[in-house]
This record gives structure tokens, C-alpha cells and sequence, in this order.
């Protein structure tokens, strides 16, 4: 799924913040990530990367999976499904950071 960013600069500028404010979250990556998990409820490798790229640039690989499984490591992100293609999604559990997320949310909406 692709999404239109209705204000980039100012998703961006949030983002900064956030990573400022915790600590698990002191990468634009993470931000984001959790950003469009919450938006969309799951999501796929290819997706995150598709989103970060569309926002960023293109990510290296590698930073991007050291970041996402940093999310996964604190519980905040699960894998699912099948392990040659898993999807990752929000652990509800951890309602403390994504709350912290959701002014993003505002910037999101989905390309039709």
C-alpha cells in the first residue's frame, strides 16, 4: 500500500521531536515505522522500506532491519506470519510509546 504524506516537512519535524523525547525512539526510522503500523495495522518489509523511502530517501538495508528489530527487541513490534516473508505489527501492550506516535497520524492518509 502506498501512502500520500499530506505535509512532509512537518511529519518530519514531529518525527525529530519524538526521538528526543524517548529514548527507543532516538531514530527517524522508528518513528516512522511505528507511524505506518499504526496507520495500517500491519505491514511488510517492503512496505516500511516503500514508506521510509518515499519520506527520507532510501534506506540502507541494513540500518532499516537494525531499527526495526530494535522495535521488535523492546516488544513493541511483532513478527508474524510466514518467516520467508513476515509482516510485523503494533504489540498493543506497549500503549505508552504508540500514544506518543499518534500526532504523526494527522500527516498519513492513504493513496487512492
Amino acid at each position: 500500500m502506498v501512502m500520500q504524506v499530506k505535509d512532509k516537512g512537518k511529519i518530519i519535524e514531529e518525527a525529530t521531536s519524538l526521538t528526543k523525547k524517548y529514548s527507543l525512539l532516538t531514530n527517524i526510522y522508528r518513528v516512522l515505522i511505528l507511524a505506518y503500523l499504526m496507520k495500517n495495522g500491519d505491514a511488510s518489509w517492503t512496505d516500511l522500506k516503500s514508506f521510509i523511502e518515499s519520506l527520507v530517501g532510501r534506506p540502507n538495508p541494513n540500518t532499516l532491519h537494525f531499527h526495526l528489530y530494535a522495535l521488535v527487541d523492546a516488544g513493541v513490534v511483532e513478527v508474524y506470519g510466514d518467516p520467508e516473508k513476515p509482516k510485523y505489527r503494533l504489540n498493543s501492550n506497549k500503549k505508552d510509546v504508540l500514544e506518543s506516535v499518534k500526532p504523526l497520524l494527522i500527516y498519513l492518509s492513504e493513496e487512492r
